[in-house]
């Protein structure tokens, strides 16, 4: 299983929203490359990041924070957010990103999807944003009455590997995933080739260890590594900032293969009672933080 770090950013900041609500956003750190090269130091391979100004505008204003992340790190970055058109997927594949997702694109334009997925096979991910079953699109502003199955299994015939699923009221609630809905999206594409990518709502690692039982591909880990009631005491990484309400936690990751034997990267011997000695996934969170 592949565990993908977020990182949104609106007018070049870092921060989080609830249910996808613009009037909610919160700056959550200083700096996107200390915040990047922190989950890399932690054992990220991925990174997932969200041009939030892109998604309602469908403009590339946070383009160049993508691509710095992308050349000045070993992370392998996902780029969702405003892309709609052919030439901003040529434009951020050739200049160091892995993966780009189409979201509203996928509805409004699916040729754009059919075309990008030829051409650059396993580096287009279709974004699936659902409320209530049904696919929202230019920033979750608007419901299509597309529903969220029958636009998977469309894009899976058209050739895409990779979707990022989202429940958006889940989205930014800590209240984990919404299983039910995932896992019926995996086992419908699965027979055509297509992995899920669950997001929003993810809490700790029992999320993460059901998603994985459920066979989900990957998860994608937002607030849960920015915000937790931890009782463990540590330092967080630079740039990194506290919600004073919440208290802050930032995940460690542990990259190892499946059901081996974790072994924490913190010298702290408190953050060991955290995860039992055998984790059924490929990438944890093994370590958290509060102030």
């Amino acid at each position: 299983m592949v565990i993908l770090p977020a990182i949104d950013i609106k007018d070049g900041n870092c921060v989080r929203l609830f249910k996808g609500d613009y009037n909610t956003v919160q700056k959550v750190a200083d700096s996107y490359m200390e915040t990047a090269r922190g989950f890399e130091a932690s054992g990220a391979e991925w990174v997932h990041m969200v041009d939030l100004d892109g998604a309602k505008d469908a403009t590339q204003q946070n383009k160049e924070i993508f691509i710095d992340v992308a050349k000045n790190t070993n992370l392998k970055v996902e780029v969702g957010g405003g892309i709609r058109s052919l030439d901003t997927i040529e434009m951020y594949l050739n200049s160091g990103i892995s993966r780009v997702i189409i979201g509203s694109a996928a509805v409004k334009d699916p040729e754009l999807v059919k075309r990008a997925a030829k051409e650059y096979k396993g580096r287009i991910a279709v974004g699936i944003d659902a409320k209530k079953g049904m696919v929202a699109t230019e920033g979750w502003l608007e419901t299509s009455n597309v529903n969220y199955i029958d636009l998977g299994v469309e894009m899976c015939r058209a050739g895409v590997q990779y979707f990022i699923f989202t429940d958006i009221d889940k989205d930014g609630t800590l209240s984990g995933p919404n299983q039910f809905m995932a896992k019926k999206l995996q086992d419908t594409l699965a027979p055509l080739g297509g992995w899920v990518i669950a997001s929003g709502g993810i809490q700790d690692i029992g999320d993460i260890r059901t998603l994985k039982n459920n066979g989900i591909y990957g998860a994608i880990c937002g607030k849960s590594i920015i915000t937790s009631g931890s009782g463990h005491s540590f330092q967080p990484p630079k740039g990194i900032h506290a919600n004073t309400s919440q208290g802050l936690s930032v995940g460690i990751f542990a990259i190892m293969t499946s059901w081996e034997r974790f072994v924490p990267k913190s010298t702290n011997p408190d953050s060991r009672s955290i995860l039992p000695p055998v984790c059924p996934v490929s990438a944890v969170i093994c370590s958290q933080y509060s102030p």
